[in-house]
């Protein structure tokens, strides 16, 4: 009798373990916030800690159904976590399948355009100069086509501000300029879009030996724009190696951004063609 009282007590300690490590987990990320990473510390440590306690409270009914399926504790807290759990739980086996799937884009939409390697790679090397020259001058790369101006009857080749032309953060230090993938109009002749990786400082490190991360963009292109380059919504952050940026980037814009409402991957041709 003392025995099964002693687990009992163990089973409600560990019930309140859990949450009360978190909490002090999520204190800790506050205390110690850089560059506003605090708040998606604290969502993940509370999505992990329901995800924890909803499997803690499933097995103490599966190991000893009589003894716990009369704990109001044990249905509270499986209650309380188990909306966020189920939808983690859920999220997780989708993001497997998209990962084991090369692309979410129909068949008949899937851009399979065959671009020479020479061209490629010269578009390429084009694409990153010019970004290069926007980050390291804070002009753009061809005033005199992009920046005409108007003024008292003539016409003035003038500069556009770089966080005007592309919409990169200003309050980086930039090392190098990487363009991971272009996509081509239908006829292979113009760049419609691209992914694009930077190599860049990260001044909240500690250690300068650990100084570098990996930001992963996706960008519109046009060349014939005073406004060459509109970089899209989703930015990842913080990898730090080219390789796992470059799956995050592929797989967002390859295949999660296609399993939603209204909207297409970056190698969609009803993407490309409305650009």
């Amino acid at each position: 009798m003392a025995t099964s009282q002693k687990l009992k007590n163990i089973d409600t300690k560990i019930l309140v373990a859990i949450p009360l490590l978190a909490f002090f987990l999520c204190i800790f990320f506050i205390a110690t916030d850089q560059g506003g990473s605090a708040f998606g510390n604290i969502i993940d440590t509370l999505r992990i800690t329901s995800v924890i306690l909803f499997i803690y409270c499933l097995l103490l009914l599966i190991v000893s159904y009589k003894k716990n399926i009369k704990k109001v504790e044990v249905w509270f807290v499986i209650l309380i976590s188990s909306p966020f759990a189920l939808i983690l739980i859920s999220s997780k086996i989708n993001n497997l399948k998209l990962e084991l799937t090369e692309t979410t884009t129909p068949q008949e939409f899937e851009y399979n355009l065959y671009i020479d390697q020479i061209k490629y790679l010269n578009d390429k090397k084009i694409i990153e100069n010019e970004i290069d020259s926007l980050i390291e001058i804070k002009t753009v790369h061809k005033p005199s086509k992009l920046a005409l101006r108007y003024f008292n009857g003539k016409t003035y080749h003038d500069t556009i501000e770089r966080d005007w032309s592309i919409n990169l953060p200003l309050d980086i230090e930039y090392r190098k300029t990487v363009i991971d993938t272009l996509f081509y109009s239908v006829d292979g002749e113009q760049i419609k879009a691209g992914l694009l990786i930077n190599k860049v400082v990260n001044k909240y490190r500690s250690k300068p030996e650990d100084s570098i991360d990996f930001i992963g963009n996706a960008f519109i292109y046009n060349s014939n724009s005073r406004k060459p380059f509109k970089i899209l919504r989703y930015r990842f952050l913080g990898f730090d190696t080219y390789e796992a940026c470059s799956d995050r980037l592929r797989f967002w814009y390859l295949k999660k951004l296609g399993t939603d409402e209204n909207e297409y991957n970056l190698n969609d041709k009803r993407f490309l063609s409305k650009i």
